[in-house]
């Protein structure tokens, strides 16, 4: 039996209700997702009521305070445009109070891009996260360690728009701070460097991909026992993709082997990155000849891609046309 969508009361929010039950409450959410959303509006509605209580008192820290988590209620509820129009009152508040060059500032910047990444106003987001950067730049110098996040943030809009050059300069900075740092957690390091190799794997310098796949990799053997499976295994992918454009077909098969078994610990046969692992490894298995071998692991790719992602996902699809 299908309800009709009711009102959320507290966010307005258009939702339907469980088709196993009707929503007795009146709220008309669904009931799998009733709790966390109920939370949501919870807090959505202890800052509007502070802010209601607030803005006609002089503004201080408590009001910043009420807009932010105001913002963050718009943002987790997927209303990036509402939490823009907040941080428009944001911005301007936490430069009156803490002047434009302080931390406070450089934070709401930060938050500012995400929201609009989101919104696909990557000009804007860049931006923000610039001012970001230069905020902490004056206050700490170019090696402050907050430089690691605006940095990161540039690096992936400039690569989102294959603006390859900036990406790499932004990258490269990115590894250098992290190089400042005595207690850089290695999975930062490595992910830095990963994203590095990327980068230089579009601009076909396949040389310092490697160097820069090795690098993360030695960051995440130091780190044993603690290292993640994952992104070893994610690691070893990029370096056998390296190898494999290079024509190093024996190097690339070393690669992909050590990564298949630690995506298959990590995720489970059924995962899209367990899947990719067995398609590289067929895929070699091709080029070295070994058609029989190259077939079998070929379909279990595909079949695996399909149970993760669904057998019409473009990633199952194209397996599936490779080996199926």
């Amino acid at each position: 039996m299908r309800f009709p969508p009711k009102i959320c009361k507290s966010c307005t929010q258009l939702r339907q209700p469980s088709k196993r039950r009707a929503n007795t409450s009146g709220e008309g959410c669904q009931k799998d997702d009733w709790a966390a959303h109920k939370l949501e509006c919870a807090d959505l509605v202890v800052a509007n009521a502070a802010l209601a209580r607030f803005r006609a008192s002089p503004p201080d820290a408590t009001v910043l305070d009420a807009l932010q988590r105001n913002e963050a209620g718009y943002f987790h509820q997927g209303k990036a445009r509402a939490a823009l129009r907040l941080d428009d009152e944001i911005l301007a508040l936490a430069s009156r109070l803490h002047g434009e060059q302080h931390a406070a500032v450089a934070g709401v910047l930060g938050v500012r891009a995400q929201i609009l990444i989101k919104l696909g106003k990557l000009d804007d987001a860049l931006a923000a996260v610039s001012k970001q950067r230069a905020i902490f730049q004056a206050a700490r110098g170019p090696d402050d360690p907050l430089l690691f996040s605006p940095l990161t943030v540039a690096a992936s809009i400039h690569a989102s728009r294959e603006d390859w050059t900036n990406a790499l300069e932004c990258q490269r900075e990115v590894i250098r701070v992290l190089g400042t740092l005595a207690d850089a957690k290695p999975a930062n390091v490595a992910v830095a460097h990963n994203n590095l190799a990327a980068t230089y794997l579009r601009l076909k310098q396949y040389d310092d991909a490697f160097a820069s796949h090795t690098e993360a990799l030695s960051a995440l053997k130091r780190s044993e026992p603690t290292s993640d499976g994952g992104l070893m295994a994610s690691t070893l992918l990029g370096m056998g993709t390296v190898q494999s454009m290079q024509g190093k077909l024996d190097d690339a098969m070393q690669s992909y082997s050590a990564a298949l078994p630690l995506c298959v610990a990590r995720y489970g046969e059924t995962h899209a990155e367990t899947a990719t692992a067995m398609h590289c490894v067929a895929s070699v298995l091709l080029k070295q000849g070994r058609a029989k071998e190259a077939k079998a692991m070929g379909v279990r790719a595909a079949r695996s891609m399909a149970s993760s992602v669904g057998a019409e996902h473009p990633e199952t699809v194209r397996i599936r046309k490779a080996w199926m």
